[in-house]
């Protein structure tokens, strides 16, 4: 499986927008987000998950595979159960491994949707999870974003979570928190 090197960047502190590179070839490969540039990662991995989320949403694989989750069950314009039916169906065909020690791999969108439609339940960490469900609810109009947050005490952002705007205020959304409901995050970065 190929590696992208996503270029690193420079990231304002406290700031999730990075620049927008060009992502050409982000087809099935596995993205290496680099860390370093002495900034905290918390803030180059939300950035640059924000950045792959927006591109991926508008690719037309994304969003053709988006509808068939949804299916024609769904209501006309039912926001809330789209939201629903798609954070169910990454929680359920995602199944959690944790990347390398000191390394950030992102598994693309497009790789795990070609895994699915090969009838397997692909393998990745939360930030997998949280760019697969951002991509898939981006490509049918909802604003997303990643959020780093603790889950442990301490001084470091150790998961990633998604937030979707919906009719007009911020929702959590934990694709990794599968066999319990979702925890109190003792701090967030947005």
């Amino acid at each position: 499986m190929p590696i992208l090197e996503v270029p690193s960047r420079r990231v304002e502190k406290n700031k999730a927008t990075p620049s927008v590179s060009n992502y050409t070839g982000l087809g099935g490969e596995v993205i290496h987000i680099p860390l370093g540039n002495g900034l905290p990662d918390a803030h180059q991995i939300i950035a640059n998950l924000n950045d792959l989320g927006e591109k991926f949403a508008r690719m037309p694989v994304v969003r053709e595979f988006t509808v068939r989750v949804l299916g024609d069950s769904i209501g006309n314009n039912n926001l809330e159960l789209q939201v629903t039916r798609v954070f169910q169906f990454v929680k359920d065909h995602v199944n959690y491994v944790r990347d390398p020690v000191w390394t950030e791999y992102v598994i693309s969108p497009i790789r795990l949707i070609t895994i699915i439609n090969n009838g397997m339940i692909p393998a990745g960490d939360c930030d997998d999870h949280v760019l697969l469900l951002n991509s898939m609810l981006g490509s049918i109009g909802f604003p997303t974003r990643s959020v780093g947050v603790k889950l442990m005490t301490g001084d470091r952002y150790d998961h990633v979570i998604s937030q979707v705007k919906v009719r007009g205020t911020w929702k959590d959304l934990d694709p990794c928190a599968k066999e319990r409901s979702q925890p109190d995050y003792l701090e967030k970065l947005i």
